[in-house]
């Protein structure tokens, strides 16, 4: 599990970049070639002691060039709660064949809120 933000509670300026890190089966790092997922990337993220996602109000943009596989997101002010904190995110992206892709796909990372 990764410490990727720390913010305050009510934030909604933009985080990020985040990289969509993709590992072969010998081990090999790369990035996730986004081309052709525009409006398909969204961030999931389970408050603590939960078990369900909670619903994220606020939106993904994607970097350039999408082959560099990064993403940004603009939380809603209401998106993150400090004393629901920390969340596990990950990033979903809904594959071609409809099935979701998760990033990361080992633990989830952490944003934790304050007030």
């Amino acid at each position: 599990m990764s410490l990727v933000a720390q913010i305050v509670e009510g934030r909604n300026s933009e985080l990020g970049p985040f990289t969509l890190q993709t590992v072969a089966v010998d081990g090999t790092v790369g990035v996730f070639n986004l081309t052709g997922y525009t409006g398909r990337v969204s961030l999931v993220a389970i408050p603590y002691g939960a078990t369900a996602p909670h619903p994220m109000l606020g939106t993904v943009r994607l970097g350039t060039p999408l082959t560099g596989g990064t993403v940004y997101y603009t939380p809603d002010p209401s998106d993150f709660e400090a004393l629901k904190s920390p969340y596990s995110v990950r990033w979903r992206v809904d594959g071609d064949d409809g099935n979701p892709i998760y990033f990361p796909d080992g633990e989830p990372d952490t944003i934790e809120v304050r007030l």
